[in-house]
């Protein structure tokens, strides 16, 4: 006996298999213990020769490409330029962010000056004060 090819045996089994060989209904199968893959088709048609394209088919169909090439070279300089664009932004407001502190911290070291000075003044009224008070009460 001639071996059985993997559709036949399906077919015995029970299984669906289309005009192509391939089984469609894989269930019979699992039950039985046969265990088929789809085998990869080849790459020719299946209809036989294969169709040539006309000259001007092909060259739409590299313009096409070419113009696929360059529509995403462009959308991809054109996301560039936008990140470019997000990251200096984001540069500029963070220097303002820092330049804002800086001037913060001048304008706080600035009052400090006068903070002490106005301390000064204030112990200074103090001593006064008290100098007045043991003078009054002395007498």
């Amino acid at each position: 006996g001639r071996e059985k090819s993997e559709t036949e045996l399906a077919r015995e089994k029970g299984a669906v298999v289309n005009e192509e060989g391939v089984v469609v209904d894989k269930r019979e199968l699992l039950s039985a213990g046969l265990n088929v893959k789809a085998k990869p088709k080849p790459p020719a048609a299946k209809g036989g020769v294969p169709r040539r394209m006309v000259p001007s088919e092909t060259m739409s169909i590299l313009q096409g490409r070419g113009n696929s090439k360059a529509a995403m070279r462009e959308r991809q300089s054109r996301m560039l330029e936008e990140q470019l664009a997000e990251a200096a932004k984001r540069a500029a407001e963070d220097e303002e962010v820092e330049r804002e502190a800086m001037e913060r911290a001048a304008k706080s070291k600035k009052t400090e000056g006068d903070i002490s000075s106005a301390k000064e003044r204030y112990l200074q009224r103090k001593r006064e004060a008290e100098a007045s008070k043991a003078a009054g009460k002395e007498p």
